[in-house]
C-alpha cells in the first residue's frame, strides 16, 4: 500500500517539475513510506520517554525528593534525554537488525552492499547523517523524494539504501534474490507502467 503512495507522490512531483516519470520499477522505499516510518518510531520513542519520566516521578515522590524547582533545567534535561534515547534506539536497531520496529511493520529495511547486517560504523555514520538531515527542517530527507535512487542524505553518508523486504525470502538481501522470488516487483512494475501510460497526457 505505501509503495503505491510512494509512486503516486513521485509521479505527481515529476509532473510539477516537468520531468519524465520513472521508467523502471524499483524495490527501494520512497519518501512517503520512510516519513511514515520515522513518524511511528517517534511515537514509540516518545511513549518510552514518557513512561520513563512517569516512573522517575513516581520514584522521587516515594522518596520525598523535590525537583519542581528546576524549571528550565528540567526541559533541557528532557530534551537531552530525548535526543540520546532516540539516538540509542535508531543506532541499536539499525546495527542489530537493519530496521527499526516501525520499518519492520512497514516491511522495509536498510541494506549496504547487499547486506542488511549493518556494522556499528555504518549505523553510526547513518545516525550522524540522519540528524544532519533533520536539522534544516528535514530538508536532508528530500533526496528520497526527488532523486531517482530514492536516497536521502543519511543514505549517501553511510552508503546505504532502504528497500522493501521481499515477502518470499525476507532474510535475503536484494542483490542475492533469485529471479523467481522477485515476482511481486515484476508484476507490480507491469501494473504501474500501464497506469502511468494511461495517466500521461
Amino acid at each position: 500500500m505505501t509503495a503505491r503512495l510512494d509512486d503516486w507522490v513521485e509521479r505527481h512531483l515529476a509532473r510539477i517539475l516537468r520531468r519524465d516519470p520513472r521508467a523502471e520499477e524499483t524495490s527501494r522505499a520512497g519518501f512517503f513510506t520512510r516519513a511514515l516510518s520515522i513518524g511511528i518510531d517517534a511515537l514509540i520513542v516518545n511513549f518510552l520517554l514518557a513512561f520513563t519520566i512517569a516512573l522517575f516521578q513516581a520514584v522521587t515522590s516515594a522518596l520525598a525528593l523535590d525537583f519542581k524547582g528546576l524549571g528550565f533545567e528540567s526541559l533541557t534535561i528532557t530534551g537531552i534525554l530525548w535526543f540520546l534515547g532516540s539516538s540509542v534506539y535508531l543506532f541499536s536497531f539499525w546495527n542489530l537488525a537493519g530496521q527499526t520496529p516501525a520499518m519492520r511493520f512497514l516491511s522495509i529495511r536498510i541494506e549496504k552492499d547487499g547486506d542488511w547486517r549493518l556494522s556499528a560504523r555504518t549505523a553510526f555514520r547513518r545516525l550522524v547523517g540522519f540528524w544532519l538531515a533533520a536539522i534544516p527542517f528535514g530538508l536532508g530527507f528530500l533526496g528520497a523524494l526527488v532523486k531517482p535512487d530514492r536516497r536521502a542524505f543519511d543514505d549517501v553518508l553511510a552508503d546505504t539504501a532502504v528497500f522493501f523486504v521481499d515477502p518470499v525470502l525476507p532474510g535475503m538481501p536484494h542483490d542475492q534474490l533469485p529471479e523467481e522470488a522477485d515476482t511481486r516487483y515484476r508484476r507490480t512494475a507491469a501494473q504501474r507502467a500501464a497506469r502511468n501510460a494511461q495517466e500521461l497526457p
